[in-house]
């Protein structure tokens, strides 16, 4: 897992990792360097973050098992030959329009349409948080027409481990469609 506070992967970051199958890559990182998931021939499938504008050259390059990559519409640029030697089958995942479909076509790769997650970039603050007490977190979409699925994570002071937080209960009923905006309340307990 790629923690949330990671703002690029870097150039061979990756390379070789065989055993990595999938990857979800967060919000946060705005880029993808040079070979950075070369030969990792496990991959089979990968979960590009709305962040993400630019795709190095040859990012994917190698990559036999990967079925599927989803590229958000802000990725402005994939560089040459990024999923060159990829699996032939491999489908490139994206909104209809987007820069992603287009390269798809270029390349005479699969593409399919999708609706992809919208993201919520919120933080709360150390002073908020008070041990054994519930907090709330308020989630909202502009669009979509279904709801969706969020996640929280938590860093101890003084730790660079990020952690999702477990067993987030979802308020019933605040769930509910208003015009095209979706929204949600979750609650959860920090007990350490």
């Amino acid at each position: 897992m790629i923690p949330p506070n990671v703002t690029s992967i870097g150039a061979f970051a990756f390379f070789d990792c065989t055993d990595m199958t999938h990857v979800t890559i967060p919000d946060s990182v705005t880029s993808i360097g040079y070979e950075a998931f070369r030969d990792c021939t496990g991959l089979t499938s990968v979960m590009i973050g709305s962040g993400v504008t630019s795709i190095d050259d040859y990012v994917f390059l190698g990559c036999s098992d990967m079925d599927s990559v989803t590229i958000p519409d802000n990725v402005t640029s994939i560089g040459d030959y990024a999923f060159f030697d990829s699996n032939s089958s491999m489908t490139i995942k994206g909104k209809t329009g987007s820069y992603a479909a287009v390269y798809a076509k270029n390349n005479r790769l699969r593409f399919e349409a999708v609706i992809l997650p919208v993201s919520n970039k919120s933080a709360l603050s150390s002073d908020s948080i008070i041990l054994g007490q519930s907090i709330t977190v308020n989630c909202a979409a502009k669009e979509g027409t279904s709801p969706y699925t969020y996640a929280v994570y938590y860093r101890k002071a003084g730790t660079d481990k990020w952690t999702a937080v477990q067993g987030l209960s979802c308020i019933k009923n605040p769930l509910h469609r208003s015009g095209w905006h979706w929204q949600s309340t979750a609650q959860t307990t920090f007990l350490y």
